[in-house]
């Protein structure tokens, strides 16, 4: 499995890093300028709403090597609605079928005719 995710360059992107760095995954740290992304949760028995209250910049140029080598072949995959990360989606002439629904913020595709990936908004608030 791999990880990558985009962190600021303060003093909770050293916590992330540290946390996620101890799961038994090959977590990728893209460090940008600004703060880390923070937010809160209000929720009850039927839902949550998640108040961004910092989103950090979004990076520049292409995915890293390793994570668009590993969304080419992974069977699942979950990825923020970045134009880069949307770019990153196999196209339907890559052999993937692929649907949109922009209404649940969700894009679904079978790769290799088998699986169904869900790519859902984890940062909605930069969308």
């Amino acid at each position: 499995m791999v990880l990558n995710t985009v962190v600021g360059d303060d003093a909770e992107a050293a916590l992330i890093r540290g946390a996620l760095s101890r799961l038994p995954i090959e977590a990728l740290f893209e460090i940008v300028a600004r703060l880390s992304e923070r937010h809160i949760n209000l929720m009850s028995d039927a839902a949550r709403v998640s108040i961004y209250t910092s989103v950090p910049s979004e990076p520049t140029g292409s995915l890293p090597a390793l994570t668009s080598a590993a969304i080419k072949v992974a069977d699942h995959v979950v990825l923020d609605l970045s134009a880069r990360s949307r770019a990153a989606i196999p196209s339907p002439q890559s052999g993937a079928e692929r649907s949109v629904s922009s209404g649940l913020r969700a894009q679904h595709w079978k790769t290799r005719g088998e699986l169904t990936a869900d790519v859902v908004s984890s940062a909605s608030a930069r969308s």
